[in-house]
């Protein structure tokens, strides 16, 4: 009470003074407030265009912004990477048989074991189908990528994935691996190597439930 009191009878020509800083205090904590809020505002609008909303997992176009990344990391440290780009098998027809809601639980179980599977550094995509997914594993080789693509193929062939109440399905995939060499692969871009990719897994697909690694060389 007695800073109030002493306040209540400070001269008058103190007192403008003391408000102004009042003021002033209460202005500079709600702009902080402010662009607290903002920044939070726009880092998960930034992540929300980031990602896919049904899976959690980043999306098409994360995944180009990240090749491009990976690519001028690659070249700078003369470092390799590899890509996975993964097919669901009969996706289509699970949804047609057993509906949308068993397809995205069997999506949601390759999610989970993708995850248990990469390394940390290792990103996992929603590709452009609905069925199809790319691991971007950093400092990899292509064989190395293509020995993790197997036990990841091997593992969720293995897998029983409930859908719904007494209802179980398994599944296989198919997988195209293909490496960025940053003294072969000269003019190669992101989306260069996506096509690349593309390929790899069409070989793939041809067999199902198989792995093909892609050819590597001079650009595209």
């Amino acid at each position: 009470m007695s800073g109030l009191f002493d306040f209540l009878v400070a001269p008058l020509a103190v007192r403008p003074v003391t408000l102004f800083l009042v003021v002033m205090a209460a202005s500079t904590g709600a702009a902080l407030l402010v662009r607290r809020f903002y920044r939070r505002t726009i880092d998960r609008l930034v992540t929300e265009a980031a990602t896919d909303s049904v899976l959690e997992v980043m999306n098409y176009r994360e995944c180009l912004h990240r090749l491009a990344e990976a690519i001028e990391e690659s070249r700078r440290y003369e470092v390799p990477f590899s890509v996975c780009l993964i097919d669901v098998d009969g996706l289509k027809q699970m949804n047609d048989t057993y509906g949308y809601l068993a397809g995205d639980r069997l999506l949601q179980a390759f999610v989970r074991l993708a995850r248990d599977s990469a390394r940390a550094t290792d990103l996992i995509f929603r590709y452009r189908q609905g069925d199809e997914f790319l691991i971007l594993a950093r400092h990899t080789s292509v064989l190395g990528a293509g020995v993790f693509a197997e036990r990841l193929a091997r593992a969720f062939e293995a897998s029983r994935i409930e859908v719904e109440k007494d209802r179980v399905l398994s599944a296989t995939l198919s997988v195209g691996v293909v490496g960025f060499d940053p003294v072969k692969d000269g003019a190669i871009d992101g989306s260069g190597l996506c096509a690349r990719a593309e390929r790899a897994l069409s070989l793939a697909k041809k067999r199902i439930n198989a792995v093909a690694i892609g050819e590597q060389g001079q650009g595209d």
